[in-house]
C-alpha cells in the first residue's frame, strides 16, 4: 500500500520470483516482479519516471512491474559485476545499474566503474545479489533523473565497541539521462563532479546509515530552450533592464551547473519483522524548477519465508517558489511589445 498525493492506492496483486545460480566463481542472480495497483479516485496520479499521469479511476501495473539480473565473477581478490534492470515505469525501460571491477582486501575494497548513488538506501535494485527486500520504495519519492555514478569508490569497515562501522567514499559523474518520450519535449540530464560520503552502523539486526552527496546538476529540455530563445528575441532587445531581467529568468528557470546536495538518514531492522525507513533532503541552489525537496517513507512487514506482506507510508514535500513578481514583470514587458 502506498500513498501518493493524499490518495491511497491498493495493491491488488504482487508476485516476485528470484533466481540464483553459482558455478566456479560465476554467480547469476535475478528477480522479476509483477504488481497491480488500483484507485477509484480519478484525481490520483501515478508517478512514472518523474512524470505524473492521472489514473482515471483505473488499474495500473506500471508502478510495481520490474525485473533485474546481476552477473558476478570472482577471481582471487577481484570481482567483476554487471547488473541490469528493466522497469515498466521507466521511460528508458532498460538500465545498466552496475558495471564495475572491485579489488578487495580483508576490511576494505576499491571499486572502479558504474555503481549506484548512496541515496534511497532500500531501493529494491540496490543489491540484487545480497538481498532483495521484497518491499518497494514509492516511485513518487524519486526526484532525480539519475541514480548511478561512473567513478571510483573506496570502502572500509571495522569493529568499534561491538558495532560494525562501514565507510564509503565515491567520486565521479553520473551517466547522461536522455528522454524523448515526453511528447515533443527532449530531456537531457546529468550530475557531474559527484562526491559522496556514506557512514553506516550495524549491530545485531539493526542498521543505521547516513549519506551526503554533492555535485553539479545539469538539466536541459527543449521546451526550456524554446522559452529562453523567445525571451531573447522579444524581451531582451527592449532595453538594458529587460536584458538583465531575461538573464535573471534564465538563471532561475534553467539547471546549468547548479550546485546540488543531498542528505539521507536511514534505519533498518530485519528479523522476522521488517522495518525500513529513510529521510531524504535534496536541494538545488538558486532554482525554480527543482527547489528544496524533503521526503520520508517507512514500511513495516513480516517475513513468511518467501512472502512478505507489508504496509508503507510515504510523504514528499517540495518548496514552492513564488513566481508572481516574475510573471507581473514579464507581463509589463509583453504589454510594451504589444
Amino acid at each position: 500500500m502506498v500513498q501518493l498525493n493524499k490518495s491511497i492506492l491498493f495493491l491488488l496483486f504482487f508476485l516476485s520470483e528470484v533466481i540464483a545460480i553459482d558455478y566456479d566463481g560465476l554467480s547469476i542472480n535475478g528477480y522479476t516482479t509483477l504488481g497491480f495497483t488500483y484507485s477509484d479516485n480519478k484525481n490520483t496520479y501515478y508517478k512514472v519516471d518523474n512524470t505524473s499521469y492521472k489514473t482515471n479511476g483505473s488499474s495500473s501495473h506500471k508502478l510495481l512491474t520490474d525485473a533485474g539480473l546481476q552477473l558476478n565473477y570472482n577471481y582471487e581478490n577481484f570481482d567483476f559485476t554487471y547488473q541490469a534492470s528493466w522497469r515498466e515505469n521507466n521511460n528508458d525501460n532498460f538500465n545498466t545499474d552496475y558495471l564495475n571491477l572491485k579489488y578487495s582486501r580483508e576490511n576494505d575494497f576499491i571499486r572502479v566503474g558504474r555503481m549506484r548513488l548512496p541515496v534511497y538506501a532500500y531501493n529494491d535494485l540496490l543489491h540484487i545479489k545480497s538481498a532483495y527486500t521484497w518491499t518497494h520504495v514509492p516511485s513518487d519519492l524519486y526526484s532525480l533523473t539519475t541514480s548511478n555514478v561512473d567513478g571510483i569508490e573506496y570502502y572500509r569497515n571495522f569493529l568499534f565497541k561491538g558495532y560494525l562501522i562501514d565507510l564509503s567514499l565515491v567520486h565521479g559523474d553520473s551517466p547522461r539521462h536522455k528522454d524523448q518520450n515526453l511528447g515533443e519535449t527532449f530531456v537531457d540530464a546529468r550530475v557531474t563532479s559527484i562526491n559522496s560520503l556514506r557512514l553506516g552502523f550495524d549491530k545485531d539486526n539493526y542498521h543505521v546509515s547516513s549519506s551526503y552527496v554533492s555535485g553539479k546538476y545539469n538539466f536541459e529540455a527543449s521546451i526550456i530552450n524554446d522559452f529562453n530563445n523567445l525571451l531573447d528575441q522579444l524581451v531582451a532587445p527592449i532595453n538594458s533592464d529587460a536584458s538583465n531581467f531575461v538573464n535573471e529568468l534564465k538563471n532561475k528557470y534553467t539547471l546549468d551547473q547548479k550546485n546540488i546536495t543531498s542528505y539521507s538518514l536511514s534505519f533498518n531492522y530485519d528479523y522476522d519483522y521488517l522495518i525500513n525507513s529513510e529521510y531524504i533532503n535534496i536541494n538545488i541552489d538558486d532554482n525554480v524548477l527543482m527547489s528544496e525537496i524533503n521526503a520520508f517513507y517507512v514500511n513495516v512487514g513480516y517475513r513468511f519465508d518467501n512472502f512478505t506482506p507489508y504496509i508503507m507510508y510515504a510523504k514528499r514535500n517540495q518548496k514552492k517558489y513564488n513566481t508572481t513578481d516574475d510573471e507581473n514583470k514579464l507581463k509589463q514587458y509583453a504589454d510594451v511589445i504589444s
